[in-house]
């Protein structure tokens, strides 16, 4: 059974008879968004496009697990593309989608806003 059939976001109606509130279908992006990380990550690539793997690990300060895992779920959800450069040695390089663009221009003024009231 996958998310869509078993009502991930709790809307508990059958398929067909969805409401236009219904998040089943972005279970994927859902749970990328919600990830600890996802935020910095996008952020940083946003800000430093393209990044590379060691980079993002090393100004995030995060395990190499964390942070593959983290860009997978990001790639599966379309906010992220990564591409193998083939130089020597060979690496990857990480760059916003349209998508991951449109969400990060969402985020900053929220982040600015929190930044701004805690100072």
């Amino acid at each position: 059974m996958t998310d869509r059939d078993s009502g991930a976001c709790g809307c508990a109606e059958a398929s067909a008879a969805r409401s236009a509130s219904c998040c089943c279908g972005q279970a994927t992006l859902l749970h990328a968004i919600g990830r600890r990380y996802t935020m910095p990550v996008l952020n940083r690539i946003g800000n430093r496009s393209p990044v590379r793997f060691r980079e993002l690990q090393r100004s995030l300060r995060l395990s190499s697990s964390t942070l593959a895992e983290t860009l997978d779920d990001l790639s599966a959800a379309g906010l992220i593309i990564r591409e193998v450069v083939p130089d020597r040695p060979p690496h990857a390089e990480y760059r916003l989608t349209a998508a991951g663009k449109a969400l990060v221009d969402r985020f900053r003024p929220m982040l600015d806003r929190i930044r701004a009231a805690m100072s």
